[in-house]
């Protein structure tokens, strides 16, 4: 008997609404991960978020450096808010996971 563990993705509630929107519109998810998070998530695997929709991890770069250089290679640097900076002060690995929703 084989039985499928179904891992959980989790994100600020905060942003849920942008999140449920770009997924419901078939556009790709970046998130940043960090701290317990860091080196959780492996490209091709199947994670279900906190509302229950199946995401799909398709690509996944580690920065090396923390925010320094994270502002150097993530496309998307300036979108982020102060608090989401700080959320990553301190940590030198952060993880950049590209994420598809998969069909339900």
């Amino acid at each position: 008997m084989r039985i499928n563990f179904v891992k959980i993705i989790t994100f600020p509630k905060a942003e849920w609404a942008d999140i449920q929107a770009r997924l419901a519109s078939g556009l790709e998810l970046f998130t940043l991960r960090v701290a317990l998070e860091f080196d959780k998530y492996a490209v091709g695997e199947e994670l279900v978020t906190e509302w229950g929709e199946k995401v799909r991890v398709i690509k996944k770069e580690t920065v090396t450096g923390g925010v320094e250089e994270l502002k150097l290679t993530y496309k998307y640097f300036n979108q982020l808010t102060a608090p989401m900076l700080k959320d990553m002060e301190g940590y030198d690995e952060i993880d950049i996971l590209t994420l598809v929703p998969l069909k339900k």
